[in-house]
């Protein structure tokens, strides 16, 4: 959840390029997470 506005500057910025890795213990959680909330809040964004 505190990943999107981070995000927000960098585009702001304009980077349009990210390099992600995800670890840890839940690192399927993580990207599972990035896949359902991240990624379709910025394709929403670009409409």
């Amino acid at each position: 959840d505190d990943i999107i506005p981070i995000f927000e500057r960098f585009v702001k910025a304009g980077v349009n390029h990210f390099v992600i890795r995800f670890w840890g213990k839940n690192y399927f959680g993580s990207i599972d997470k990035f896949a359902t909330h991240v990624i379709p809040y910025f394709k929403e964004q670009n409409k």
